[in-house]
């Protein structure tokens, strides 16, 4: 019997301590509606794919605070994939704060505590915000709160709330007598819409409502020097989901400043700071630029752009240097890669080569029968080479040749040959089309020049017509001479036009050098303007494609393209300052401050190409002509002294300038039997093709950025096949490039 009684004891003992270690639990978990609710309510229920949704909890709860234990809220889209889920940092007065678990993590709430009542917990509230990857519907379903309510509780609630120490984390005691309570919020649907195609792709994340504000320090620095950049963002997002901010895309940046783009973030209440670096390159920088960001706002469905001010800035040379190439810095260039994939473009059938091979063949069997025959046969057309060329560039001199040779067709003294006669006066005289008078003779001879006898003959030969032709008693009339009075008027006639092209050419040398004058104009207004703003952009802008038609109406080309070059430079456009400067090079081989321009502006290209062409490829054409040129004097005035002294001096001179004349020669056949076609990529970035058109694959995993020259190899529609000056090649639309003109 003790043995039983033993035994007996100890089972008891053994289901005591298993019912304390987990508590007394009372019941069952039941709903407690009529002492909580918990809800979670969006501020709108439409939204778009990366837009922010802020969603409000509120635990409303009547239970005595120091009894609540165990808490567990575990909200479903918080382990949803495409939803990416923030709770910002509470910002409000420590005594109102309180930790709460929910979804795995620790938070802080607001508790507001109910007037009049000390011990209930009163009403906890808490923002979350929410970001959806993908478009669609979302469920935000139902969401269950359950509690544990220890039996005669004691003690305070929350003595450190804010270090997540309050009883909503801590487990029911072994000895606690408790019951287990629920509520559950209402489920939301969120409707998730798709976002506009993005054509310019510079849409990185920003929503309205934003403000962006830029700052920099210092505002004064050598150039090169680190300075700091701050981009401060506020509006309805938490700190933790701003985008980080990508400055690749400010054009107005590129070739002038060293951006890093490793950036650090700071919290602040309304939102994020982002801080980073970066370096200015020239101290052609008078101001930090205006940045556009490309925003999305929800209300109009559309994209904008918001832009900051610009900030001045004071660039002082560094160890005398004016401007730091951005290949200086390690990694800052980027290299082209071939891409290995895709294929490149199919060549093209032409029916004709088979033709085109016999012709050659036959004239490499003829060469020297040829080559004699040639300088015979155009000696022998080349009169009637220049008459035909005249007449098709000359439209008034084709109608004055045209009504000439009607003229001399007819027989002298017939009346056909006077009406010929006054058709080539109207003709030469630009009346073409109404009749010619008396009165209209006179004043042309007149006009030219011609002596009183001839008029008063020319006068008369119209008098005697007149009467012909409306007198009662007609007369007979003799056309004499009329053959020599053309020969006489059209001379006159020709020398008059001689003066008077002078005087058009002046003319409209003034009515071009407006054009200049607006451009130089646009440029000052530029300067005037503060530096980084818009305005000084477009104004800079507006200069260079002013002085560019200048120079393409052949006023002043060499110093026009120059002038747009450096329009072009301030404005930004280093791809068409480059071709701007190479425009001009053509025209002034010579001008050094033009080579260090185009220096400075070349070691502002972002891509990094190394240049493997030949030195004779490198040495501009019009250097090699102009020398040889100069040598060929050289060589023909050596040797006319040689023939007329017959000295050994002059024999060796002879002989030296000859062989290098015959090098520069050979020079520049070689140069332009591989000469292409130059050009320069001008848009802020290409994607280079391995054909003609965006369905081929890219050539390189890199674009090809603003600057990058190249030589035309060949060009279908709009695209261009280009040799790069590595000797890759790649397909690029002919929009994106401008391709360097010989004037």
């Amino acid at each position: 019997m003790k043995t039983l009684r033993q035994c007996t004891l100890s089972l008891l003992s053994g289901l005591l301590f298993v019912g304390s270690a987990a508590g007394v639990h009372a019941a069952a978990d039941r709903a407690a509606d009529s002492e909580m609710s918990l809800s979670f309510e969006p501020t709108q229920n439409e939204v778009f794919v990366g837009q922010v949704l802020r969603v409000d909890l509120t635990w409303d709860c009547l239970l005595e605070a120091r009894a609540l234990r165990d808490l567990r809220l575990s909200p479903a889209f918080f382990e949803n994939p495409d939803i990416e889920v923030v709770i910002p940092r509470h910002t409000g007065a420590t005594s109102s704060q309180v930790g709460l678990p929910i979804g795995g993590r620790r938070a802080i709430a607001t508790r507001e505590t109910v007037v009049g009542d000390r011990t209930s917990l009163g009403t906890i509230r808490l923002p979350i915000y929410l970001r959806f990857t993908k478009p669609g519907t979302y469920e935000l379903p139902a969401t269950r709160l359950n509690i544990a309510v220890i039996e005669n509780a004691r003690g305070r609630f929350g003595l450190y709330a804010a270090h997540f120490n309050n009883s909503f984390f801590e487990a029911v005691g072994a000895s606690d007598s408790y019951r287990r309570v629920y509520t559950e919020s209402a489920p939301q649907t969120i409707e998730v819409k798709a976002l506009p195609a993005d054509t310019d792709g510079r849409f990185f994340g920003w929503f309205e409502p934003v403000e962006v504000a830029v700052s920099l320090r210092p505002d004064a620095v050598e150039v090169g020097d680190l300075m700091e950049i701050a981009i401060q963002l506020s509006g309805d997002a938490p700190h933790g989901m701003w985008a980080r901010p990508n400055l690749r895309q400010q054009d107005a940046l590129d070739e002038r400043f060293l951006l890093d783009e490793n950036w650090t973030q700071e919290w602040h209440e309304e939102g994020t700071i982002f801080r980073s670096r970066l370096r200015v390159l020239s101290t052609s920088v008078a101001a930090f630029p205006e940045l556009g960001f490309q925003i999305f706002d929800p209300e109009t469905g559309a994209y904008q752009i918001r832009r900051t001010e610009a900030i001045p800035l004071r660039v002082e040379p560094s160890d005398g240097r004016e401007f730091i190439p951005l290949k200086s810095f390690a990694g800052t260039a980027v290299p082209l890669t071939n891409n290995e994939a895709g294929i490149w473009h199919n060549l093209e059938i032409h029916p004709m080569n088979e033709i085109l091979n016999s012709v050659f063949q036959g004239l490499r069997a003829a060469f020297w029968p040829l080559l004699i025959l040639a300088p015979i046969a155009f000696a022998a057309l080349l009169p009637l080479a220049r008459e035909r060329c005249r007449r098709a560039l000359d439209d008034r001199y084709r109608r004055r040749a045209e009504a000439y040779a009607v003229f001399r067709k007819l027989p002298e003294g017939s009346p056909e040959k006077w009406t010929a006669f006054l058709h080539l006066m109207a003709v030469n005289f630009d009346a073409e089309g109404r009749a010619w008078t008396r009165g209209d003779s006179e004043s042309a001879l007149r006009e030219i020049g011609a002596d009183e006898a001839e008029i008063r003959s020319l006068l008369d030969m119209h008098d005697a017509a007149d009467a012909q032709d409306f007198s009662a008693r007609p007369t007979t009339v003799e056309w004499r001479a009329l053959n020599q009075k053309a020969k006489r008027i059209m001379a006159l006639a020709v020398r008059n036009a001689f003066i008077l092209g002078l005087f058009l050419t002046v003319f409209t040398h003034d009515t071009q050098a407006d054009e200049w004058t607006e451009a130089e104009g646009l440029f000052a207004q530029a300067q005037g303007t503060e530096r980084g703003e818009e305005t000084a952009v477009t104004r800079y802008a507006e200069a260079a494609l002013q002085f560019e038609a200048a120079a393409r109406a052949g006023l002043r080309p060499g110093k026009a393209f120059y002038n747009a070059g450096n329009a072009w430079f301030q404005a930004g456009e280093m791809g068409r300052a480059i071709a701007a400067y190479r425009q001009a090079q053509t025209l002034r081989p010579f001008d050094s401050t033009l080579a260090d321009n185009l220096a400075a502006a070349r070691a502002m290209v972002l891509s990094e190409i190394p240049d493997e062409r030949g030195f004779w490829q490198k040495i501009p054409g019009t250097w090699l002509q102009a020398a040889l040129v100069c040598l060929n004097f050289a060589f023909w005035t050596v040797l006319w002294f040689f023939v007329r002294y017959r000295n050994r001096s002059c024999r060796i001179a002879a002989s030296l300038v000859g062989a290098g004349l015959l090098a520069l020669a050979a020079l520049l056949i070689v140069q332009k039997a591989t000469h292409l076609q130059a050009g320069v990529v001008i848009a802020s970035s290409a994607a280079a093709k391995k054909g003609p058109g965006y369905a081929y694959a890219d050539a390189f995993n890199e674009p090809l950025y603003s600057g990058v020259e190249f030589h035309l190899l060949e060009q279908r529609e709009e695209w261009g096949r280009v040799a790069l000056p590595d000797g890759r090649q790649c397909w690029l639309p002919l929009r994106l490039v401008e391709v360097i003109k010989n004037f």
